[in-house]
């Protein structure tokens, strides 16, 4: 391959017209190539060297520049010496050999010149490629850049108009934040004034029901100090009451006593002789009677006073007469029972005690006249005394005793004398019984003050006259008076609990009343100072408002200068930007056009060369083709030559 090339080297020598051997080095293929841009070029003013210029790098330039230059060689033609032929053959020989090293060397250094033309080619193509990459990533971040300065102002643009909207939204809060605050101030205004009525109107009411709580407190005290009198009146005759059954309790326990203490004889004797006594009294009365009848008939001549003073006798006889059968009946059934036991004996002479108490109540007229009858003397003595007395007396048996003879009759100044005692007795009896019924009376008036004064407690008042009235009744009954009484007892500490309730109750009330009052005063007083603060408060309230509105219409108007300032500097920045982004644009466009112009110089060069190595492959293969051809002549020749050298050898 080497021979082939150098011959085609020789011929190429032999055919070019002026193409020196330096031409066949890497600096004479650069330099060919840009005499044929130059020649391509024509006009182009030297554009294609600028572009060789900048496609090679200084450093191989100089390594091309530093490259030895072959001196043209004009060809000669070497003369042959006058020699024999087979010298001559052996000098081309040597000649040829020579040339065929020198077109190797050249050979392998063209050969490296193709390879680091190649690689610097494949450099140069990736720097161009990087370089238009650099340039769309440059284009599409400038589009992108763009966008997202007009999607800022598009969002400015939103923005704006949302504050401006917000603006126009904080003016319509605020005109109907002040209408509100407003009507709810008057509101509150209207309210306050209607409190303080219904409070007046309240303070009346409770004035009116405190004067109303103060009468009746007051009627409460008359009415409690009347129940108190009342009650103390009723605790006098409770007291009363108890002192005469404690007295009639103590007669009649010291009854039981003496009765208990006696044997049963004794009290037979006594009872023997009180009935001899009797007897004998009722016979004295008797025989009085007849002689008073006896002197009736011989009182016709007799004045008038004398007259009534008899008819007294004979009705106080009669009247004996009737106590005479009044207490035999009462005694009999004593006399009937006296074989019994002492207890019987007791409760029977308390029952005939009853029954003379009861006597002596209902009928006072009958005993009055019946001691007028009896003997003074006898009257005031006890029965005890007289049991005392007449313990040794003997009885006597009522059928011996004989009413005297007609001759046993008083003189008539003896009857004076007993009629005038009779009269001092019975007049003694007549004032003892008008003061009886008087105290009765006075007794019964004030037992009607009482029930009329106290209509409500009737029945208490019934029973109350009914355990006054048992002083003189059965044991039973009074054990059942005293009962009463301690119901009644009972009752009125009920009432007089239920009163002072009532009173501490009706206190409790006023006081209630006077501390609701207080606290409705205080409540007023606080509601009057609270209206007050709240009038104060609500006039610094619409003082803060406007003040508030006028700092927010001052803000409002602050932030539509500031909004008004930064749409400005928006605007201004915005159109900044667009400038910017124009001229990225006409730059980017520039930048573009550059490119393009320098591919499109690229792609020529790139051309141009394409042709050449087509045309250095052509002409390497023309060259192959001649050095073959020359190649086989030469061997033909060199055959020939060496037969020819054999033969001369």
């Amino acid at each position: 391959m080497t021979r082939l090339f150098s011959l085609s080297s020789v011929h190429s020598q032999k055919g070019d017209q002026g193409f020196t051997e330096s031409t066949a080095g890497p600096a004479g293929l650069l330099w060919c190539g840009v005499d044929q841009q130059r020649r391509g070029g024509g006009g182009g003013g030297g554009g294609g060297v600028d572009s060789v210029k900048d496609r090679v790098s200084p450093a191989e330039l100089h390594a091309i520049k530093g490259a030895p230059i072959m001196p043209a060689t004009v060809p000669t033609v070497v003369p042959r010496p006058a020699v024999r032929p087979g010298e001559a053959f052996v000098g081309e020989v040597e000649a040829l050999r020579r040339e065929l090293r020198e077109v190797r060397r050249r050979q392998e250094v063209a050969e490296d010149e193709a390879l680091k033309l190649r690689a610097l080619l494949s450099q140069r193509e990736a720097q161009h490629e990087e370089e238009r990459r650099a340039g769309e990533r440059a284009l599409k971040e400038a589009h992108g850049r763009s966008w997202q300065l007009e999607e800022a102002l598009r969002e400015v643009q939103r923005r704006m108009a949302g504050s401006e909207a917000r603006v126009r939204q904080m003016q319509a809060h605020l005109m109907a934040v002040r209408e509100n605050l407003v009507e709810e101030l008057r509101a509150q205004l209207q309210e306050a004034k209607v409190q303080r009525e219904e409070a007046q109107g309240q303070v009346a009411r409770l004035h009116g029901e405190l004067s109303l709580s103060r009468r009746r407190g007051e009627e409460q005290r008359v009415r409690e100090e009347q129940l108190a009198e009342e009650v103390q009146r009723m605790r006098q005759h409770l007291e009363r009451a108890e002192r005469e059954r404690d007295e009639v309790d103590a007669r009649l326990a010291h009854a039981e006593a003496s009765l208990k203490d006696r044997e049963l004889d004794t009290t037979k004797k006594l009872l023997s002789d009180a009935m001899g006594r009797q007897i004998v009294k009722l016979r004295k009365g008797q025989d009085s009677l007849a002689y008073s009848e006896t002197q009736v008939a011989h009182s016709e001549m007799l004045p008038a006073g004398q007259r009534q003073e008899m008819a007294q006798i004979t009705t106080s006889g009669h009247e004996f007469d009737k106590e005479r059968t009044e207490t035999h009946c009462a005694i009999s059934p004593h006399s009937a029972h006296e074989d019994g036991t002492g207890a019987k004996y007791t409760t029977s002479l308390k029952d005939t005690r009853e029954e003379a108490g009861m006597a002596q109540s209902t009928t006072p007229t009958h005993a009055t006249r019946r001691e007028a009858t009896e003997v003074p003397g006898s009257t005031s003595l006890p029965p005890l005394a007289l049991q005392g007395t007449q313990s040794s007396a003997e009885p006597q048996d009522p059928a011996s005793i004989r009413p005297p003879p007609l001759d046993d009759y008083i003189p008539r100044e003896e009857h004076s004398a007993l009629t005038s005692s009779l009269t001092t007795v019975l007049e003694q009896a007549e004032a003892r019984t008008e003061e009886a019924l008087r105290q009765y009376q006075e007794a019964r008036e004030e037992a009607d003050g009482l029930l009329r004064e106290l209509q409500q407690q009737r029945a208490e008042l019934d029973t109350f006259q009914e355990v006054l009235k048992t002083r003189f009744v059965p044991l039973d009954t009074l054990e059942e008076k005293e009962r009463e009484l301690t119901q009644l007892r009972e009752v009125l500490q009920e009432k007089e609990e239920t009163t002072l309730k009532e009173k501490e109750k009706e206190k409790a009330l006023i006081e209630e009343k006077e501390r609701e009052i207080a606290q409705l005063r205080e409540v007023l007083q606080k509601k009057e100072e609270t209206t007050l603060k709240e009038k104060e408060k609500e006039k610094a309230l619409i003082e803060e408002k406007e003040r508030e509105i006028a700092q927010l219409r001052e803000v409002l108007q602050e932030k539509e200068q500031t909004t008004m300032k930064e749409k400005e500097k928006e605007v201004t920045v915005l159109s900044e930007q667009e400038k910017e982004l124009t001229q990225l644009r006409l730059t980017l466009q520039e930048k573009e056009q550059a490119a393009q112009e320098g591919r499109e110089r690229e792609l020529t060069v790139l051309s141009e060369k394409d042709r050449e190595l087509t045309q250095l492959r052509l002409s390497l293969q023309q060259k192959e083709q001649a050095m073959l051809v020359e190649g086989k002549g030469s061997k033909a020749a060199l055959e020939k030559k060496e037969k020819e050298l054999s033969q001369l050898g």
